[in-house]
Order: C-alpha cells, then sequence, then structure tokens
C-alpha cells in the first residue's frame, strides 16, 4: 500500500528560510520553498516567479490535505499525494539529476564546519564568526543536514537578514553536507566573554 509513503510523520515550517520539510512515512524528507508551492498551487493562477512569497497558514484538511494562506490573502489546498508527487527534492521528478546516496557521502567532520566557519568575518568586528563567539551551537543529523544556532554582535546589525545566509552557504560547502538549517538567536545575548582568548589578545580586550 501506498498510504504511508503518501502521509506525514512530522510537518516542520522554516519561516525565516521560506520553506516547508515534510518527513514521510518512509523517511524520505521533502524540502519546499515557499515560492515553488504558490507558483505550483492548484486551483490558483499560474505565477512564475513567486520569490519572496511568505505563508501566513497551515491548516490540516482531514487526514488527506494541507490549506496553505500566502501572504497575498490567497489559499490553496494540496493533497499529500499531490505534494510527495511533486517533490522537487525527488528523483521521480529531478529530470537526469540523481538523488544523492546518502551512503556514499564522506561522514561529516565537525573540524571542517568550524574551519568553514572560520572564513566567515563579522560585519562589524574584523574577526571571524566562530573565534568572535557567534556560533552557539552545531548539530549533524544522519542525513547529511547540520543545524546551526548564531546570534551577531547586536541585534541591530544591519546585515542580520542576510548574514545567515552567508552561514549556510560555509557550511553547506562542506564534504559530505547535503543541507544547513541556521537560526539566528538572541539569548543568550552576546558578550566579550564569548571571544576565544587568542582573538581577546589580539584585540587587547581583557
Amino acid at each position: 500500500m501506498s498510504e504511508p509513503r503518501e502521509q506525514p510523520q512530522e510537518i516542520r515550517p522554516h519561516t525565516k528560510s521560506k520553506r516547508l520539510e515534510i518527513e514521510w512515512g518512509d523517511g524520505h524528507i521533502s524540502d519546499f520553498p515557499y515560492s515553488f508551492l504558490r507558483e505550483n498551487a492548484p486551483s490558483l493562477p499560474d505565477r512564475a516567479d513567486a520569490s519572496g512569497i511568505d505563508i501566513t497558514d497551515f491548516q490540516p484538511v482531514g487526514h488527506y490535505a494541507i490549506q496553505m494562506t500566502f501572504d497575498t490573502g490567497e489559499s490553496a489546498t494540496y493533497t499529500w499525494e499531490a505534494l510527495r508527487n511533486s517533490d522537487p527534492t525527488d528523483e521521480a521528478n529531478a529530470g537526469d539529476e540523481e538523488e544523492v546516496d546518502l551512503s556514499e557521502l564522506p561522514e561529516i567532520e565537525e573540524d571542517k564546519i568550524v574551519e568553514a566557519l572560520r572564513q566567515v568575518y563579522d560585519p562589524e568586528i574584523p574577526v571571524n564568526i566562530y573565534d568572535l563567539g557567534l556560533i552557539y551551537n552545531l548539530d549533524t543529523h544522519p542525513n547529511h543536514k547540520v543545524d546551526v544556532k548564531m546570534t551577531l554582535t547586536t541585534p541591530g546589525c544591519p546585515e542580520a537578514a542576510t548574514f545567515p545566509g552567508k552561514v549556510e552557504a560555509a557550511v553547506k560547502s562542506v564534504p559530505g553536507v547535503v543541507d544547513a538549517e541556521v537560526e539566528l538567536v538572541w539569548d543568550p545575548p552576546w558578550t566579550k566573554d564569548h571571544m576565544s582568548e587568542d582573538v581577546k589578545l589580539a584585540l587587547g580586550i581583557w
């Protein structure tokens, strides 16, 4: 029976990166950009480019579908079967592109992630974000995804909206990493105590 494959086990909206992650009954994880969901929304006028669009609400429809409300005021209902079959990460819809075989990927080495993060510099202080103490947590998962919790030196940083994308790109450059999710947090707030001793010495801070 195909039902378990087409029933979600967990639904994870990522509002900051504007994408919907669905883990299905067979363990497969789909990743739908909000723009993709609007561009392909059933019963709505075609929209060639929905980049930047947001989804403000998700509501289940029985056990077979989900209704999404976009920030344009439009709503669309996707059946689970339709979502599973239109999965942009699914091999069946990827044309000549082959699905990544996770068993063939190298193990993710945390020191390689740290090395990549040390190539990203804070927009206000000329120090890399790792030694500056902006990275609060790194989690690696069996599906070769990395979750990062980080902060910035001040909540009012002008690059707060775009900086996580730079960190995500750096993490994705590490061998073995298929996906990365960067969460910007403000608790606990960053202080100079988070800096490494070498950075404090270089900046003359004690």
